[in-house]
C-alpha cells in the first residue's frame, strides 16, 4: 500500500452505484444520485471506467457486478457458448424430415434459444359465412449469425482494429508546426475544453 487511506463511499456514491447497476446508464444514475448535470455528463463516465478517478465507486461497481454474475453463473465461457449457438445455427434444425416447421415447444433448447420471433398468417378462401381457413404461413426470425460470429471472432482476436495516429505514409499530421506550436495548440484545446 502507498499509505493513503482508502475513501469510503458517500451516500451519493452508494446511490450512484445502486442506480448504475439497474441499466448501466451512467448519466441517469449520476443525476438520480443527486450529482449536477455537468458532473453527470462528464466525470461520471470516468468513475465506472477508471479505477483511479473514484476508486471507491469503481470497486463497488465491480464487486456488485461480479456478485451478480456469480449468482446468475454468468461466465465468459457461457457467453461465448451462447454466441457460438447463434453463430453456428443450422436453420435446417427448425424443420422435420418432411420439411415441416417443428412446433416451438418441440424444438431442441439450443435451437429454440436462437429464435427472436415468429409470425403466423392464416390463409382463407371465400367470404362471410362461407369463409374457410385453408392453411397458414409461418415465418420464423432468428438472431443475426454475422453479428454473433463477429463477436466470437473479436473475442478470439481474429480482427485487429487499426487506429491511425499519423498522417499519410506515417508522417506527422502537422508537418509544418514546430514543437512549440504544437504545445501551444494543445494548451489552447485543453483550455477550451475546461471552459465547456
Amino acid at each position: 500500500m502507498d499509505g493513503t487511506k482508502e475513501k469510503k463511499l458517500t451516500n451519493k456514491d452508494k446511490l450512484f452505484v445502486q442506480e448504475y447497476l439497474i441499466d448501466l446508464d451512467v448519466e441517469r444514475a449520476a443525476l438520480t444520485a443527486g450529482y449536477s448535470k455537468s458532473m453527470a455528463a462528464s466525470k461520471a463516465y470516468q468513475w465506472v471506467r477508471d479505477g483511479k478517478v473514484k476508486p471507491q465507486v469503481f470497486k463497488a461497481i465491480k464487486k456488485a457486478m461480479n456478485k451478480r454474475a456469480g449468482k446468475l453463473e454468468i461466465t465468459a465461457n457461457k457467453v461465448l457458448a451462447e454466441y457460438a449457438k447463434l453463430g453456428f445455427l443450422d436453420p435446417r434444425k427448425f424443420y422435420d424430415n418432411k420439411g415441416e416447421l417443428i412446433p416451438i415447444h418441440k424444438l431442441p433448447a439450443d435451437v429454440a434459444a436462437t429464435l427472436t420471433g415468429m409470425d403466423v398468417d392464416e390463409i382463407f378462401v371465400g367470404r362471410g359465412e362461407n369463409r374457410k381457413a385453408i392453411g397458414h404461413t409461418k415465418k420464423i426470425k432468428f438472431t443475426d449469425k454475422k453479428s454473433a460470429l463477429d463477436s466470437v471472432a473479436k473475442h478470439l482476436g481474429m480482427f485487429i482494429e487499426r487506429h491511425e495516429h499519423t498522417g499519410k505514409d506515417g508522417k506527422s499530421l502537422f508537418p509544418d508546426l514546430s514543437d512549440a506550436d504544437l504545445d501551444a495548440r494543445i494548451a489552447a484545446i485543453m483550455a477550451e475544453s475546461r471552459e465547456k
